[in-house]
């Protein structure tokens, strides 16, 4: 607890904890709190990593009944900030450097990123104020909380407050609640993410989850990049299935356009079943497309299929033009969907099994958690 670091080197790793590469790790019963990093350099473009823990390349570890909380990671000038709770470093490039971490009973809350100058390291300057699963890792996390941590960034893409997994090779989520993380972009030059969970070219299942009051906001004035992108689950390539998952009271919040208050998707695959997406928001003072999920108009090699599943009452509040108050995508539907507005859908049935309730007369009697 109460480990400070500040450093103008070229990367920082390991605020709380530093586990060296190839190690193996368990952790148990144990906080990791109010530890920080601080880059400080104005020369180096640099990084740091993991303000509570940082684990190496090609390490096994557990972590049971643990918490990791006030965690803070900060870069003065010219720094990306990834991870403030955990991050797992992984290289792809070999299975013996490539990392596997399991979290059962894991809290990751009230973790800060925050960067004025940032840098795109890695596509982002911003990462997982809870947890970061880079290159190769693999994760499986389970009973655990992942809620209230907060990414700022001033000059470079950011990603999601909660999670972020970059070209992570398996992710399994479970049993868990991902609630009212927040990531904010005060930049004009570059989008905001994903709130509570970011994936990229990543394959990504999730069960019994629920993702909730979580927001990318974008906090810049008026230009062609001041948009927000996924305030519950933003998917970028990879795959994702969901099952029995609640995603509610999610927003994405842009100044120029906003995509997918719950989900928003590109170039990815996604499975939803037996799952209720209801009280998303995706908001912006000019175009706004799908409150409940939203499907980048430009992705060509995509797959969304449902089945099961709950989509409504997710407004889409364009101040000048507002498309697919519960969707804006392509869907496949296997049946038993209810969807109270499609108008921004378009609904592939042919492989059906079971009848859909699309209208807004099929009111489910759903509010935000």
């Amino acid at each position: 607890q109460y480990n400070s670091i500040e450093s103008s080197a070229y990367g920082v790793s390991g605020g709380g904890l530093l586990v060296n590469d190839g190690s193996t790790a368990t952790i148990t019963n144990s906080t990791f709190s109010n530890n920080s990093i601080n880059l400080t350099s104005t020369t180096y473009m640099y990084h740091g990593t993991g303000a509570g823990i940082h684990f190496g390349q090609g390490v096994n570890a557990t972590v049971t009944d643990a918490t990791l909380s006030g965690n803070t990671m900060t870069a003065s000038t010219m720094g990306g900030v990834w991870g403030g709770g955990i991050f797992i470093g992984s290289d792809s490039s070999s299975e013996d450097t490539k990392s596997t971490v399991s979290l059962d009973g894991v809290v990751l809350s009230g973790n800060q990123l925050s960067s004025e100058t940032a840098f795109s390291w890695g596509l982002g300057g911003g990462n997982g104020a809870g947890l970061v699963c880079f290159d190769g890792c693999s994760v499986s996390i389970t009973n655990s909380e992942i809620k209230e941590n907060t990414v700022s960034i001033a000059s470079a893409i950011a990603y999601a407050a909660g999670l972020h997994f970059f070209y992570a090779d398996t992710v399994s989520i479970s049993h868990s609640v991902i609630a009212d993380n927040t990531s904010t972009n005060n930049t004009d030059t570059a989008p905001i993410l994903g709130g509570g969970i970011s994936s990229l070219s990543s394959d990504i299942t999730l069960d019994s989850v629920t993702i909730s009051g979580n927001k990318s906001v974008h906090a810049g004035s008026s230009d062609s990049t001041s948009d927000a992108y996924g305030g519950g689950l933003y998917v970028y390539e990879g795959s994702v299935d969901l099952t029995n998952v609640t995603i509610s009271g999610n927003e994405a919040q842009g100044v120029d356009y906003s995509y997918g208050g719950g989900i928003y998707t590109s170039d990815a695959t996604l499975n939803i079943s037996h799952s209720t997406i209801t009280n998303n928001e995706a908001n912006t003072a000019f175009y706004s497309y799908g409150g409940g999920l939203g499907l980048y108009f430009s992705s060509t090699s995509h797959s969304i299929t449902l089945i099961n599943t709950i989509m409504t009452d997710n407004p889409s509040t364009g101040s000048i033009m507002s498309f697919g108050e519960d969707c804006f995508a392509e869907l496949n539907s296997l049946g038993g969907n209810i969807i109270g507005y499609d108008g921004g859908c378009s609904i592939d049935d042919s492989s059906s099994t079971g009848t859909d309730y699309i209208g807004s007369s099929y009111d489910a009697g759903l509010s935000s958690l």
